[in-house]
């Protein structure tokens, strides 16, 4: 299994983890990878921060 961290917040929005889903969806016959979404600049910082993460929670 393999873990990786994706930054999300309202700049980059959801483009690193769309990006890491696409290459779990096609190496998922040669590995288990774990997302873990993050607001690196703070969840209550930048408006549109919190519906990014329960979109990527979702």
């Amino acid at each position: 299994m393999i873990r990786t961290q994706v930054e999300i917040d309202p700049v980059i929005g959801l483009a690193g983890f769309n990006a890491v889903r696409r290459l779990q969806a096609d190496y998922a016959w040669a590995l288990d990878l774990k997302i873990c979404v993050f607001p690196q600049e703070g969840l209550l910082n930048y408006p549109g921060t919190e519906e990014l993460l329960h979109a990527a929670l979702a």
